[in-house]
């Protein structure tokens, strides 16, 4: 940032500086009042001559008097009061060259007639006004330009630099920036290498702990099921049956944790890579509620606002989020879930509603994170579960660009959770 700070400044001071030395040479070089004024002298000169030793008349004599804007006349001496030294100037010959608000006026002293001739010059018109102006408009061009030229490197890289985070934030963990010492943002640059090589290094040692430890311990869990069937197939008394059974549940609950897991740490991957198509949102949910296992008394209501209903989607990934989503509206209703999926303002929505206990007091964002269960329904045995149904929906959420939002159900009084997709328009 400091190199950045000090090259700016030397470009304003140079800017500033070199635009205003050349713009001060080019008025010089178009504004040459004292050449006009050299030039009607040298005739002024020969005019007063003319006029004082052959008594010409002003009429007769040509000269810078034909020219547009200029004036002559015969002053007498006496009608014109002058400083003595002014005087003494006018009476040695010399010409005597005044400015006033009118313009510039050239004195004569003609000994011989004692008059004095006067030249009036033209007084600065609109030209020389637009010229100061079109000068000053340069300067600032000027000015402007060479800070744009200053800029248009550091846009550039800053343009790189947003699309490298943007690709890095959609999942190419991959992306670098090149840079070199002389770039303008290379401390910038160099901090998000650095910061973008050590995030892919972490998340590449958490997939790999995460596949690890679960295919590691797919080995000893498959020895110990094989160990539990072939106990149960001896005879044994009513304490050992109850023992063998409780620890088959513990081996169920324990391959269905890896094989979770599994999924989670294959998720990033998989979804990375998704093939997208056009999806008919509105079939798919319905073949999810009916292959849905009966649970008890809760009844599913499918609710379609929408038959049309298209996303671009991978139809794996969005059948396990609605999977996922009636699974948990299930566990933690008392007796009704509703799905509804409806499309307004180019956005297709899944609703999944039920008539629990809701999220409770504490914030529901919470249950995104993996291995956070929910608070169960009061009066039924404790959920089972693992906790990462919601975590592996926010995944799949995230890699499809749509947003998901958990509140309240008004109509049913639990739990709403909603998932925006922005909707397809089927290929014809």
């Amino acid at each position: 940032m400091r190199r950045l700070g000090v090259s700016l400044l030397v470009v304003v001071v140079i800017s500033v500086v070199g635009a205003g030395w050349a713009i001060d040479r080019l008025f010089l070089q178009l504004d040459q009042p004292d050449q006009t004024i050299r030039t009607a002298e040298a005739l002024g000169y020969e005019i007063a001559e003319l006029v004082d030793a052959n008594g010409q008349a002003l009429s007769d004599v040509s000269g810078p008097g034909n020219a547009p804007g200029v004036s002559m006349e015969l002053l007498g001496q006496q009608s014109m009061a002058l400083p003595a030294a002014l005087q003494s100037r006018l009476d040695s010959g010399q010409v005597l060259t005044l400015e006033s608000e009118q313009g510039v006026s050239l004195y004569f002293a003609l000994p011989e007639t004692r008059q004095v001739l006067r030249i009036a010059l033209p007084e600065p018109g609109d030209n020389d006004t637009r010229t100061r102006l079109l000068l000053t408009l340069l300067f600032y061009a000027a000015i402007t330009a060479l800070i744009l030229l200053w800029l248009f490197p550091l846009v550039r890289r800053l343009q790189t630099l947003t699309l490298a985070a943007r690709r890095f934030g959609g999942g190419e963990l991959a992306q670098r920036i090149e840079t070199h010492e002389r770039s303008q943002l290379y401390g910038i640059e160099s901090e998000f290498n650095r910061m973008a090589q050590r995030i892919e290094s972490l998340i590449a040692d958490n997939r790999l702990l995460s596949s690890a430890v679960s295919h590691d311990l797919k080995t000893p869990l498959a020895r110990l099921r094989f160990g539990v069937d072939a106990l149960s197939e001896q005879p044994a008394s009513a304490v050992q049956a109850d023992y063998l059974q409780r620890i088959s549940h513990d081996l169920s609950s324990m391959e269905q944790l890896v094989e979770v897991l599994l999924e989670f740490a294959r998720l990033d991957q998989s979804l990375s890579e998704l093939p997208l198509q056009v999806t008919h949102l509105p079939a798919l949910v319905e073949s999810c509620v009916q292959n849905q296992a009966p649970a008890g008394e809760t009844q599913i209501e499918l609710v379609c606002k929408s038959d049309r209903a298209t996303i671009l989607a991978e139809p794996r990934y969005i059948r396990m989020l609605v999977n996922n989503l009636l699974q948990n509206a299930v566990k933690f209703s008392n007796q009704r879930v509703r799905i509804t999926v409806s499309q307004r303002r180019g956005r297709v929505v899944i609703d999944v509603e039920d008539d629990g206990s809701g999220f409770g007091a504490q914030s529901p964002e919470r249950l995104l994170k993996p291995f956070t269960k929910g608070v169960p329904v009061a009066g039924k045995e404790p959920v089972r579960g693992h906790g990462m149904g919601l975590a592996i929906v926010l995944r799949i959420v995230e890699w499809h660009k749509a947003s998901i939002r958990l509140g309240a159900s008004e109509s049913l009084g639990g739990a709403r959770v909603s998932v925006r997709f922005d909707a397809a328009v089927p290929a014809l």
